[in-house]
């Protein structure tokens, strides 16, 4: 006999609307480069808008901050891609990134020598027992002496925990990207694990505000860190994203409000090779849009960026201005955020991300303006409209990511576990037991495992059975049937 149970089980987590279109026809002179990237390589337009938007950030970040609303901030962007394996993301990221790569790659061959040589000359100081005596400082190539290692001239990395970026820009050049296509060797490796987590988010939100870190070592003391910047895109899988995203940690810490995210719906089963003579021509154009998106971008990173008199190693950008029509936009862009956050509407669950909605504008618009001319003193009225329509997308996204999508540890562990019983197996009869000894590993002997069953009776997928069962050569007196739809 089994207990009277809806006859059609009911998801648990319930399908997401579709994503957003990314407003190409309004993104000025991001459009050509977006869509020549996703007609080279299939992927989804908000992958190429993603990684092209970073990649411009990581180029201008250095030489300017952009006025607000309320007072300057850095043009730092954080990025999160959330998107299924064999979407395109290293491909995409390939093309975006190229002209950084082409800059950093010399730079970090002329590095390699220098520090070698340096380490070298260190080397023969202390044989000689002459501790202080004043090495070759070989990174230019002249015969200045000097004590001072040469400066790490990396500029992206994959992977990066607290301890490294304290490490870098403490002897490095002051502004990064953080770039991976494969973000979960970040969300959910060493920088962001429970022991870290908290450091980790927290320094990045620091970056991203423009504020000094204070860190403090055994070995050599105390150190502050001003005047660096941070840009950041990770493209993560859903399941990681979910998890990250969810949790009430890192809510709580506010790093998910400084972040433009996207999830693009899959193209899988869409992207058809096609080699005719008309397709030829279009990838062609993309090559050549391409070429001039690298030389803007080349531009900025080749363009010395001033410094802080008293840090050599800190940055002191010149401000973009606003004129009063470009501010009037922004001011009236916020009034409308602000009253979206009220009680009832559209963004109330979203006010994180919405409070920094028109900070977010103006950073996306100085990013523009120095991409459009690196020369630019003031954010033009057209960078800004575009600035404006991307961020009503990625409140559009956020809505839907955050608000609709949002889903609860405990529900997560119990669509896994029913994707266990009822899609990776083939048994008419599970109980505890049985999830305990075989189940998913991160839940096997779990003290919420009773819960989970719980939820899946619930909704439908498991009916409690009276009657004892025979499951795994044993006879299970709490057995539960399954339900596939």
């Amino acid at each position: 006999m089994t207990h009277e149970l809806p006859i059609r089980p009911t998801p648990l987590i319930k399908p997401l609307p579709d994503a957003p279109e990314v407003p190409l026809a309004d993104l000025g002179p991001l459009a050509d480069p977006i869509d020549a990237i996703r007609t080279l390589t299939q992927a989804p337009t908000a992958l190429a808008l993603q990684a092209v938007l970073t990649a411009i950030s990581v180029a201008a970040q250095p030489h300017a901050n952009v006025e607000t609303i309320l007072h300057p901030v850095p043009l730092s962007l954080f990025a999160f891609s959330i998107a299924e394996s064999s979407s395109r993301k290293s491909a995409v990221d390939a093309l975006a990134t190229a002209p950084i790569r082409e800059f950093e790659r010399p730079r970090l061959s002329i590095y390699a020598k220098a520090l070698a040589a340096f380490d070298e000359a260190q080397k023969s100081s202390a044989r000689r027992g002459d501790f202080d005596a004043v090495i070759e400082n070989a990174y230019d190539g002249s015969n200045a002496k000097s004590n001072t290692p040469p400066i790490s001239p990396k500029v992206l990395f994959d992977d990066i925990t607290y301890q490294g970026l304290v490490s870098h820009f403490a002897n490095g050049q002051p502004s990064i990207g953080i770039l991976s296509d494969e973000g979960g060797k970040i969300i959910g490796g060493h920088a962001m694990n429970s022991q870290n987590q908290t450091a980790t988010s927290s320094a990045l939100s620091s970056f991203w505000d423009g504020r000094e870190i204070n860190h403090t070592r055994s070995s050599t003391g105390s150190i502050t860190l001003a005047d660096r910047r941070v840009s950041m895109h990770l493209a993560i899988q859903p399941m990681v994203a979910q998890s990250f995203m969810s949790s009430e940690l890192v809510r709580d810490q506010g790093i998910l409000s400084r972040v433009l995210v996207a999830m693009p719906d899959t193209l899988k089963g869409t992207r058809f090779l096609i080699e005719d003579e008309e397709t030829l021509e279009t990838k062609a154009r993309a090559h050549a849009t391409l070429d001039a998106y690298n030389e803007c971008i080349t531009e900025l990173l080749e363009a010395e960026p001033r410094t802080n008199a008293f840090d050599p190693l800190g940055l002191d950008p010149r401000t973009l201005t606003l004129e009063p029509p470009v501010r009037a936009l922004l001011i009236d862009f916020y009034n409308v955020t602000e009253e979206a956050q009220g009680d009832g509407g559209p963004f109330t669950n979203i006010s994180g991300f919405a409070g920094k909605a028109a900070e977010h504008a103006a950073r996306i618009a100085g990013n523009l303006a120095l991409f459009s001319n690196a020369e630019a003193m003031s954010v033009d009225v057209g960078s800004m409209r575009t600035a404006i329509s991307l961020v009503n997308f990625y409140l559009e996204e956020a809505v839907r990511i955050f608000d609709t999508g949002s889903v609860s540890k405990t529900v997560r562990d119990a669509e896994f576990l029913r994707q266990w019983i009822v899609e990776l197996r083939d048994d008419m009869y599970v109980d505890l037991t049985l999830i305990n000894k075989c189940g998913p590993n991160r839940l096997r002997s779990s003290p919420e495992n009773k819960k989970l069953i719980n939820i899946l009776v619930e909704y439908g997928w498991l009916i409690g059975m009276t009657d004892i069962v025979e499951i795994d050569g044993r006879r299970s007196r709490r057995a539960f049937r399954v339900v596939r739809s």
